[in-house]
């Protein structure tokens, strides 16, 4: 992008664009950065990713030294400061609301304003670049395309975003596969949250938050659903297994405990989706 260009520009949001789930307030394309302090916070949620120097940034007093390829997330009134360090500070941000927003953040884990590396900058910003040039368009229907960028955009935050804490969620997902192997390896015997968190090395309280927060559901519930899907595998593959051994074969030491579940997670019995599968029940 040309320097010379302006490289911000601020949405003009009509009554219909406040109602959409997503919209766009406004965007900075490799804006350079003045000093801001701000005690009561922005009434929107903005994105900063830094491209070019160095400053610091302090969020409800945690304060910290940023440089590129790092980014922060602000939420909506929360008191924040930023100064540069450097003659020159080249950032580009992405300020949005929308009455989905919140919970959309919140499900791909992103609960708090915070400091963020980037695996991948470049994409983020080319999106920043796409959202500045649909609003410095003439596109009558440009609100509803800066909808649709915020929508995706967030998606992207998903994959491309590692929280300095904890890591990646790229990360997470990665370091989750090893326990996924583990599961498959393991589900004819029993499993513990011990067994589950020392795959990660972290304490089983911690183990618990990670998955949750990764694949939305409890450790127990995936391995349950493991299980009763290797069972139907083996129902429909083995008609001669009685249910007990197809119960044993998957890691259930109680045959009913494996009834119940079965029928918990797929509606029917073990004994009635054998018959089913294998024509003997229309």
């Amino acid at each position: 992008m040309n320097m010379n260009e302006q490289t911000y520009q601020f949405s003009i949001l009509t009554e219909l664009e406040k109602q959409l789930p997503y919209y766009l307030v406004g965007v900075g394309a490799k804006y350079e950065q003045e000093p801001i302090n701000r005690p009561f916070g922005y009434p929107d949620f903005q994105w900063i990713q830094f491209l070019e120097g160095e400053g610091v940034v302090s969020i409800q007093g945690k304060e910290k030294r940023v440089s590129p390829g790092e980014a922060i997330l602000l939420l909506p009134n929360v008191e924040h400061k930023y100064h540069s360090l450097t003659d020159r500070w080249i950032v580009s941000w992405f300020t949005f609301g929308g009455s989905h927003i919140e919970r959309m953040l919140q499900t791909i884990g992103l609960t708090e304003s915070g400091f963020f590396t980037l695996s991948d900058p470049v994409i983020l910003e080319n999106m920043i670049e796409k959202a500045l040039f649909i609003l410095q368009s003439d596109q009558p229907l440009k609100g509803l395309e800066a909808s649709a960028i915020v929508y995706t955009f967030i998606l992207r935050l998903y994959r491309y975003v590692h929280l300095s804490q904890d890591g990646s969620f790229e990360v997470q997902h990665h370091r989750l596969k090893e326990v996924f192997s583990y599961i498959e390896e393991h589900y004819s015997r029993p499993i513990s949250i011990a067994d589950l968190a020392a795959v990660m090395e972290v304490s089983p309280q911690h183990f618990c938050i990670l998955f949750k927060k990764a694949v939305k559901c409890r450790p127990f519930e995936y391995i349950n659903t493991f299980r009763i899907n290797k069972s139907k595998s083996l129902l429909c593959q083995h008609s001669d297994l009685k249910i007990s051994e197809v119960a044993s074969s998957v890691g259930y030491e109680s045959e009913s405990y494996f009834c119940s579940m079965f029928k918990k997670i797929e509606g029917t019995t073990p004994k009635r989706f054998k018959l089913q599968e294998n024509g003997i029940l229309s």
